[in-house]
């Protein structure tokens, strides 16, 4: 029987469990299989994927007011029709407002109407004069939603030069905004953080980003795992089957010992890939060390 579907990995597990009472239990027992597969065969090659992502670049926002809102700081601005919609919990900086100076800064901000939002933490001191800009995110992509890490990434085009990776702890102390002369150009370093990916200097070009993406569910699609091993759907799921249902701990653990050496034989694939690998100088033309 050729194994090009869902049904047909539903199957080969029915005809090797050979029984009719777990026939609903299959597909449970793939779906357990798939949750510890995902984190198994996690940076395998199987799981590798590249896509193009598009950071958000947003113009400032003019800053029309400045009032107290229970003590907090309330700013009122122009808001813009190109860019996103400002929303409760978000960042942002703020600069150049006069009179009200204690409003400018770095903050997180509750959203009060269209036009209106405070200032988390702020205390409103001075009247308000003129002048003032709102500055949204810069750089900021929505992370895919197969995402489990990431690869490299770097500005479309320029994939021979990727971004180098900072930890999100050092992120704003190392790469801070500015209201005045926002850092825009060529991304050179990235972070990963709270569903998004950032890039600084910030950019509104396209990145391509290689990252290591979760296994498909087999009931959407057939993926990758079932066309090249479909064996381990069958060994892994029926080793659910005997120890969840069944209760078979010696049979399940059979199942599981020859699921195991399926997925090092799939792990070992990337590893024989760079085992031929050679060092090199950084940025050398000239091949390998000597």
């Amino acid at each position: 029987m050729p194994v090009t579907n869902y049904a047909n990995i539903q199957a080969l597990i029915a005809d090797a469990l050979a029984r009719n009472d777990l026939t609903s239990q299959i597909q449970d027992a793939i779906t357990l299989f798939e949750a510890e597969a995902a984190s198994e065969l996690f940076r395998t090659r199987g799981t590798e994927t590249r896509t193009i992502l598009i950071p958000s670049n947003p113009a400032a926002l003019v800053v029309t007011g400045a009032a107290s809102s229970g003590g907090l700081i309330q700013i009122t601005y122009t808001p813009n029709s190109a860019n996103p919609t400002l929303a409760t919990g978000n960042i942002v900086s703020i600069g150049s407002v006069g009179g009200t100076t204690e409003a400018n800064g770095t903050w997180v901000i509750t959203v009060t109407s269209t036009t209106t939002f405070n200032l988390t933490g702020s205390v409103f001191t001075n009247t308000y004069t003129s002048g003032g800009v709102v500055q949204q995110d810069l750089g900021f992509a929505t992370l895919p939603t197969d995402y489990l890490g990431w690869s490299r990434v770097a500005a479309n085009g320029d994939f021979t030069s990727g971004c180098e990776y900072v930890a999100p702890d050092v992120w704003d102390e190392e790469f801070p905004s500015s209201i005045t002369s926002p850092l825009v150009g060529v991304p050179r370093v990235f972070t990963v953080e709270a569903g998004f990916l950032k890039v600084k200097p910030a950019t509104s070009s396209t990145l391509e980003f290689l990252y290591w993406a979760k296994t498909p569910a087999l009931s959407g699609s057939f993926n990758w795992l079932a066309t090249a091993r479909p064996d381990a759907y069958v060994v892994g799921a029926l080793e659910k089957l005997y120890g969840y249902w069944l209760k078979d701990f010696n049979q399940a653990e059979a199942f599981g010992r020859k699921k195991t050496e399926i997925f090092n034989q799939i792990k070992m694939q990337r590893f024989r890939e760079f085992s031929n690998l050679r060092i090199r100088i950084d940025r050398s033309t000239y091949g390998a060390t000597p």
